[in-house]
């Protein structure tokens, strides 16, 4: 099953904030994921999703940082 996509503004919980507010910007990984094109990744792997059965799926994101 694909996962849902996530909305750019999505709502601000309250006592949570977001990664992208507690991680330094200058830090060598956080540049990295800056850089890749994740959509790319999106979109060649979208046949190994199953639109109508099985568990909810994991972000391609997530799968693809796992692996480097």
């Amino acid at each position: 099953m694909k996962p849902r996509s996530q909305a750019a503004g999505d709502q601000f919980h309250l006592f949570q904030s977001h990664f992208d507010q507690i991680l330094n910007p200058d830090h060598p990984p956080v540049e990295l994921a800056n850089q890749i094109d994740w959509q790319r990744f999106d979109t060649a792997l979208a046949d190994c999703y199953c639109p109508d059965n099985g568990a909810p799926g994991k972000a391609v994101r997530l799968m693809v940082g796992c692996i480097i």
